[in-house]
């Protein structure tokens, strides 16, 4: 079992390790759920158990360490149903009953024992409402399709007994007799202490539950909406650790029975009257009716999760290696069909020493194909610009489409490299215009960058205020001047 563990462990680390996505390091989300939540009763004296419908729903926070590792609390409201089941003449049962002041006074009332049997079945439901803290671990794999994966969790919940607990118990129909103490069978003038039907159609009442400790686990994917939104969608389960049963004081005291003898205050006056409590709580033949009681829970999850602080994780010194060596296989295998594709930095210096003009042309002819093919392809690419508030170099949010669809192109075409080129308007000095420039040029590729680009791909410039596109004769040109460009490089 150790050695099974600990090879799922190693390959849980070894998925981890060839992460390059995105990750939102804060995730707040809320979530439902429902199946079987139910309330489970065991070591039955008589009856058996039988598992109810419910409900949970929360809010929580997860952190994460790194891309595919996190923690995870919040709070839980959990709804539970169980309930018990007794046949028709499944219940018979005997206690010392009290009615009277003496063991016999004038009348002949005293202790006597009390028989009951079922006539009918009778069913016991419960419920209960528990408010749990969970504290959990999450795994989640790489994309497995898009940019969706599956997720697994694992934990500890907590649970406080928030609305408390309820029984209810209906199809109560039984036959009680009472004998005396002395085996009299009656009293001074001859009665039945008790005897015949006693009708107990319903009854409920409230149950005092303990607190809960539940292991708890989770699996199922994680959908991606966006880069802030994600939908989970799985299984959960749960499972009680704790003793929840109310405890049980007495001992053949008729409040601590199914079946309760009720004493009338007027006993030669009066008929005696029947309460019914919770198995849970009540004695059988002097036994317990329920030794324990634990909560069981699985079925269907969903959780909307809204994360904060991307970021995105460094590739290790392996991963590098194992990406230059696929480099260098691919680039010999493009070689062998076309010379002037798919070459890495070693082969294009092996040419360059071999003749500097074949270099060039290799070079220009590349260069040509590939604008020639951005041209058509991906003119928005080089052509569209991005602009800046005055004496300002941070990216307005309105342009952030424009770079997110330049990540997206560079994306497609991953030859394409790009200079981005600061500008600025006439206000100022050259000095100053001029480190303006090269700022906003900076924040640009800090955005591509911090999107996944790598940034040798990206090169950044600043001419300050000496290329302006418009005369700077009003503020709506100088806003215009104000921007960055984007131009294809060899």
């Amino acid at each position: 079992m150790k050695k099974i563990f600990l090879f799922i462990t190693l390959g849980l680390f070894a998925i981890s390790a060839f992460s390059q996505q995105q990750q939102n390091r804060h995730e707040f989300s809320v979530w439902a759920g429902g199946g079987i939540n139910s309330l489970q009763s065991t070591k039955l004296a008589v009856g058996e158990n039988s598992l109810g419908l419910g409900m949970l729903g929360g809010i929580g926070y997860n952190y994460f360490f790194n891309y595919n590792w996190s923690v995870g609390t919040g709070v839980e409201f959990s709804w539970l149903n169980g309930g018990l089941k007794y046949n028709q003449q499944g219940l018979n049962g005997t206690y010392r009953a009290f009615d009277g002041a003496a063991d016999t006074d004038m009348f002949g009332y005293g202790l006597f024992d009390l028989t009951y049997n079922n006539t009918a079945a009778y069913k016991e439901t419960q419920r209960a409402f528990y408010l749990n803290i969970p504290l959990m671990a999450k795994f989640q794999t790489n994309n497995i399709w898009n940019e969706h994966k599956l997720y697994f969790a694992a934990g500890m919940k907590f649970g406080i007994v928030s609305f408390g607990g309820h029984y209810e118990g209906k199809g109560g129909d039984f036959t009680a007799s009472g004998y005396d103490f002395d085996g009299d069978q009656g009293d001074a003038f001859g009665l039945m202490v008790t005897q015949g039907h006693k009708y107990i159609t319903s009854t409920d009442g409230d149950l005092d539950l303990k607190f809960n400790y539940i292991l708890s686990a989770e699996a199922g994917m994680k959908w991606k909406l966006s880069d802030a939104l994600a939908l989970y969608t799985g299984l959960y389960f749960d499972y009680g650790l704790s003793n929840v049963r109310p405890n049980i004081n007495s001992v053949n005291d008729a409040a601590d029975q199914l079946v309760q003898y009720n004493r009338p205050s007027q006993p030669w006056l009066d008929d005696e009257t029947y309460t019914m409590n919770s198995a849970m709580t009540s004695r059988y033949n002097e036994k317990e009716m329920v030794g324990k009681v634990n909560t069981i829970g699985f079925g269907l999850k969903a959780q909307l999760a809204f994360g904060i602080e991307p970021f995105t994780r460094k590739p290790s010194k392996a991963e590098l290696a194992a990406a230059k060596l696929a480099e260098d296989e691919a680039a010999a295998k493009a070689l062998a069909n076309k010379p002037y594709e798919g070459l890495t930095a070693s082969q294009m210096a092996e040419i360059m020493s071999q003749s500097n003009k074949e270099m060039m042309d290799f070079q220009r002819k590349e260069f040509d194909a590939l604008k020639e093919l951005l041209t058509v392809e991906a003119p928005e690419l080089t052509e569209a610009i991005i602009n800046f508030d005055l004496n300002k170099k941070e990216i307005l949010p309105r342009m952030y489409a424009e770079l997110d669809r330049k990540f997206e192109l560079m994306n497609q075409h991953p030859r394409a490299k790009l200079m981005l080129e600061g500008h600025t308007d006439d206000l100022g000095s050259m000095e100053y215009n001029y480190e303006l420039g090269m700022d906003r040029a900076q924040a640009a590729k800090d955005y591509l960058v911090k999107k996944g680009i790598n940034p040798n791909r990206l090169m950044v410039s600043s001419k300050g205020k000496t290329q302006p596109l418009v005369p700077n004769t009003d503020e709506a040109n100088r806003f215009r001047n104000r921007r960055v460009e984007f131009i294809l490089m060899p």
